[in-house]
């Protein structure tokens, strides 16, 4: 968007302070890799066209020339300022720079201020105060008249000594010539159940870049809820446990040395130490921990799921049978679990080996009724986690009131001209949002609008969103409760009006049929359906006119997916702006449809997608239908062609019935609750 609008009182300060929040949270905006850059370098003019030269972030990006108006696009910010010092201010292609004043410069100056000052304030988990080094952690107990920190330091010490992660040289020994010095750090967290935790972590940012591959996956929650799910759907069990300092399984091939501190103790504090396992920090650490993880699940007859990161599979010939790794966290689904785990720990020291009462702190439970051909079903929970965090909470910001909805439906955080917040309490504002966040993966969809919209500010909240975010703690105080329930009964649709869809030939012929993966499983488990409500809310941010998309994948009954964000475009009418929900939904369904085929889950009928938008949902689903805005057409084809191809089939609800309704604006409590019954017990 070019910073032309002028508010009605002349001010530009808030048009400027969204341009530089944009700006600093585009990186995080998508789920598609976005490039940042740097600096502009330099600027010519070739055949009447200007480009600048671009010095891009990460390692091994050369610096590129890039059109100017490709840029412009990316960050009028950064190019304004540079057309400033340049005196191109008055040139044929820059003079729209002098429209971006000296204030936003200003803005970027104490934003970059505000991030710089994020290595050295008080750092908060879950309303706890976190150490920086070793010194401080045992002030910290002395405060608290406890040794939590002391003991968890104990506890990281000793794992590393028993591993002989170092070979430690005589006292006033040299380190070889060929090795290179790295620092080493105590890093501090909390869990999310309130348990310290220390992490001896080596400073491999200060070695050169590897040359072989260091990249490291991890299941996410989804992963966790989709491998639970079919637990449920075909009655085997689950079972869980997590892997004693997975890194030091692993063997470095770098040439490292550090100096030992005094976490290590008076006897070998100070001498030179050779790194010889894959000690954190290190660059290839994460990669050589995965590659031994692998060959282990490969020798155990297990094989990596090509569309789900870290989900192996096994063919145990009548169903497959699931395990999930999060770094060194491991569920499994099978109808023999503790044999899965016996197999394990001929290798690994795998701990806490049980029925998963809490992973990657979702509470586990289970719940009677006819969910699952079982009867009891499992039971996602953020109760726990919630309680923990509020009590922390309320240490800092005193007695939270509770509310009956996260954000108040008038609250429009883009128009808030309060006060920025003191630097010291921009950590504690990250500390919410955070929070907030987690409570989001862990089954809360309740809060995450208010949640998403507000944690835009994360870099230069003012006093308003940090008030407005108290309030969001306050409602969860007062609504701890609600189960994310892994209901595997068919979704009841019967508020839903299909429409009929016409011959697609005369417009795409013969050949629209769903693009099936060559190398899938043979289909051994249940079927599954597929619906996604979706629902875009017109032109919500005040400042900027856009919409914002909210989407909830179901799997029979059971959400596994939800998402809200504020759409990348200007949209002039709620058809474009539902078009584009649409657009990102169809892609979702398709994402799913391959993820369960991979599974080796058969998919046999489109899936449902259900919105509000009538005249949206019959121009997809009727061939005679004419796009009249031409720059929605691939959004408009991409569905059309998912419709003809019978990968998807479009669905009109009332807007009061349409469940993504809560991702997309901040609704009142009585329909708030009202649609949270159809996503939480």
């Amino acid at each position: 968007m070019e910073p032309i609008i002028e508010l009605m009182d002349g001010s530009r300060k808030l048009i400027d302070y969204h341009l530089l929040i944009d700006k600093f949270n585009s990186p995080e905006d998508d789920g598609n890799q976005v490039f940042t850059f740097r600096s502009i370098q330099d600027h010519k003019q070739t055949k009447g066209i200007w480009m600048v030269k671009v010095e891009w972030d990460g390692y091994g990006y050369e610096p590129t020339w890039e059109p100017l108006s490709t840029m412009k696009k990316a960050d009028p910010i950064t190019l304004s300022d540079y057309a400033r010092k340049n005196k191109l201010l008055n040139k044929k292609g820059w003079k729209w720079a002098k429209k971006i004043k000296v204030d936003a410069t200003k803005l970027i100056r104490m934003c970059k201020r505000v991030c710089k000052a994020k290595r050295t304030e008080q750092r908060y988990m879950f309303g706890v105060k976190v150490p920086h080094n070793h010194k401080q952690a045992l002030d910290f107990d002395k405060e608290n008249n406890n040794h939590l920190w002391e003991e968890a330091i104990k506890k990281e010490m000793d794992q590393i000594m028993d591993y002989k992660t170092f070979k430690i040289l005589e006292a006033g020994a040299s380190p070889p010539k060929d090795h290179t010095f790295v620092s080493l750090t105590l890093l501090f967290v909390v869990k999310h159940d309130g348990r310290r935790k220390a992490r001896l972590v080596a400073g491999g940012h200060m070695t050169d870049p590897a040359t072989e591959d260091v990249y490291s996956s991890v299941v996410g929650p989804e992963g966790i809820r989709l491998v639970t799910f079919l637990a449920e759907d075909n009655s085997v069990d689950l079972l869980s446990g997590d892997v004693g300092n997975a890194f030091l399984y692993g063997t470095t091939r770098e040439k490292i040395w550090v100096k030992l501190g005094p976490e290590f103790g008076p006897k070998i504090a100070g001498r030179i130490g050779i790194i010889v396992k894959g000690l954190y920090g290190l660059k290839t650490s994460g990669a050589r921990w995965s590659e031994d993880l692998a060959d282990t699940l490969r020798n155990l007859g297990w094989q990596p799921c090509k569309a789900e990161n870290d989900v192996s599979m096994k063919d145990c010939s009548t169903h497959y049978e699931y395990l999930a790794v999060y770094v060194d966290d491991i569920l499994v689904a099978s109808k023999d679990p503790t044999k899965i785990m016996d197999d394990l720990q001929k290798t690994y020291i795998v701990r806490g080996i049980e029925m998963p009462e809490c992973f990657l702190g979702a509470e586990y439970g289970r719940i009677d009724g006819n969910y699952s051909d079982r009867g009891a079903t499992s039971t996602w929970s953020a109760k726990t986690y919630l309680k923990n965090v509020i009590e922390k909470v309320e240490r800092i910001f005193g007695e939270l009131r509770t509310y009956t909805c996260p954000m108040d439906p008038d609250y429009h955080p883009e128009l808030d001209e309060t006060d920025f917040v003191p630097t010291e309490k921009i950590s504690k504002y990250r500390m919410l949002t955070g929070s907030a966040q987690w409570a989001i993966t862990l089954g809360r969809v309740d809060i995450i609008y208010s949640t998403s919209m507000l944690s835009r500010y994360n870099n230069a909240p003012r006093e308003g969103h940090l008030l407005a975010m108290k309030k969001l703690f306050g409602y969860l105080k007062g609504h701890m409760k609600g189960k994310l329930v892994f209901d595997t009964r068919k979704l009841d649709l019967s508020h839903a009006q299909f429409i009929d869809c016409s011959d697609w030939k005369q417009i795409y012929g013969d050949n629209m049929v769903e693009d099936l993966p060559e190398d899938m499983p043979k289909p051994k488990m249940k079927a599954i359906d597929i619906t996604v409500y979706f629902d875009a809310s017109f032109g919500s941010d005040m400042l900027t006119r856009r919409s914002v998309t909210g989407i909830i994948v179901f799997l029979n009954s059971t959400p596994v997916k939800w998402f809200c964000k504020k759409q990348n475009t200007v949209e002039t009418s709620t058809y474009g702006s539902e078009l584009v929900a649409g657009r990102l939904a169809s892609e979702m369904a398709i994402a799913f449809r391959y993820k369960l085929r991979m599974l080796g889950i058969p998919v046999n009928k489109p899936t449902v997608m259900l919105g509000d938008n009538m005249s949206m949902i019959q121009n997809c689903s009727i061939s005679s239908s004419q796009l009249k805005k031409k720059h929605n057409a691939i959004a408009y084809h991409k569905i059309r062609e998912s419709v003809a191809a019978e990968v998807i089939q479009l669905a009109h609800v009332k807007s009061e019935e349409n469940i993504a309704d809560i991702c997309t604006k901040a609704l009142n409590g009585p329909k708030l609750h009202g649609l949270m019954k159809n996503l939480s017990h």
